[in-house]
Parts: C-alpha cells; structure tokens; sequence
C-alpha cells in the first residue's frame, strides 16, 4: 500500500511543472543598459535591481537606451528582442 501511494506521490509531484520568478521573466519589457553586441559578449538590463547579461535573438546589436522583450533565458542571459 505504501509502495503504491509513493509512486502516485512521485508521480503527481515530477509530472507538475510550477512557473518561477524566473519564468514570469519571460515576455517582459526591459530596458538595455548596456550595448548588446553577441559578437563581443556584451550586453546588460535590469529587472528587479538585479542585473543581467543579455543577447539579441538574432545577432544583432541593440543599442543602449532601447527596449528589449525576454524572449526566453538560455543559462544566465535572457534572450532578447528589440522592441
């Protein structure tokens, strides 16, 4: 009986996928505050006073000053697009 209710529990509990704040980062508007340039590993924002690096989405440069959408986080940068 034990054995039956812990794989249920397991089960339940692995197959749920909750959101994070990482994951409400998505779709977020921010602004670049710091060139971002892939080609020179450049790039900066700040969400929440916490600074990230950052990469366009398609390789090119996003001057600083502009506005960007998180299109998704690959690893510790969020991928950008200018808005």
């Amino acid at each position: 009986s034990f054995v039956f209710v812990r794989k249920y529990a397991v089960k339940s509990f692995l197959g749920r996928k909750n959101d994070t704040d990482i994951d409400r980062i998505v779709g977020t508007e921010v602004l670049i505050t710091e060139e971002v340039n892939n080609k020179e590993n450049s790039g900066k924002t700040k969400i929440n006073d916490v600074e990230w690096r950052v990469k366009s989405d398609n390789g090119e440069i996003i001057p600083q000053g502009k506005s960007a959408i998180v299109e998704k986080i690959e690893g510790v940068s969020l991928i950008v697009k200018e808005k």
